[in-house]
């Protein structure tokens, strides 16, 4: 319960004491929009490491593959979603830009939104889709514009005990690649539901790993895979939690999970 209490203040009193600095940083955005979502995206990164060191403790977080994403243009990044814990830890590690396409319950939080909006987030409403083709909309302007999305194409957090197991990718998703021509850099998430979730409402030290993924576009799929460039991502994501499986020798996820739970 302490870590959680730690992480939950540290973020509490970010919101709080920054308040002067993101009224800077928005007055900043009327005259340089991308200079100021960058600085802020660096403030947001530092908040986030601290309370990522806070809820891994000595535990080690590893990024793999961060090589393989493009710079100097806007990329559509895809991922299994796990955790809240999925942005916390890799926020900060990201060489890009980037605005995440978040759950419309996030915009009632006054504070935290105006700092997602500084950083060029969107909010979706997932039963509506109408206001989902919107967002669909703007995020492809945005990535056309130089700037980069993340989105979790299974469209809620898996609950599966199974850390290798991944719900249907929703194929709207990729229509931000479909109408911008972008990259799509898919990663993967391996242990951050362990931090969190498996022990609500503790936060337990558990290895992390995060695995970029090599870039496609759905132009250069072959006919088969570009009609459903979600299911092609899919089966990258799910290949890179299996081979992170494999190099941890981990087997049966089930039993295992409940067994480091209790």
């Amino acid at each position: 319960m302490i870590r959680a209490f730690l992480c939950v203040t540290e973020i509490v009193l970010f919101l709080i004491f920054t308040l002067p600095l993101l009224l800077v940083l928005w007055i900043w955005k009327q005259f340089a929009p991308e200079a100021a979502a960058e600085l802020g995206q660096r403030f947001v990164g530092w908040i986030l490491t601290v309370i990522t060191g806070t809820a891994m403790g000595r535990e080690r977080l590893t990024v793999l593959g961060l090589e393989e994403v493009p710079r100097g243009e806007g990329v559509l990044f895809v991922s299994n979603h796990r955790s809240f814990f999925d942005i916390i830890t890799s926020y900060p590690v990201i060489p890009l830009q980037t605005g995440f396409v978040a759950k419309e319950s996030l915009r009632r939080i006054p504070i935290l939104r105006r700092w997602m909006q500084l950083l060029n987030c969107q909010f979706l409403k997932r039963d509506d889709i109408r206001q989902g083709m919107e967002v669909i909309k703007r995020a492809a302007k945005q990535v056309e514009a130089g700037g980069s999305v993340w989105i979790c194409p299974e469209g809620t957090r898996n609950k599966s005990e199974d850390s290798t197991e991944l719900l249907p990718f929703h194929e709207a998703s990729f229509k931000v690649a479909v109408k911008s021509g972008c990259k799509i850099v898919p990663v993967a998430f391996y242990g951050t539901d362990r931090l969190w979730e498996a022990q609500f409402p503790r936060v337990k030290p558990y290895p992390v790993t995060i695995l970029f993924g090599k870039p496609f576009t759905v132009g250069g799929l072959n006919p088969d895979w570009k009609r459903k460039p979600g299911a092609y991502a899919s089966a990258q994501i799910l290949r890179m939690l299996q081979e992170e499986a494999a190099r941890r020798g981990e087997g049966n996820r089930k039993e295992e999970n409940q067994a480091w739970a209790d």
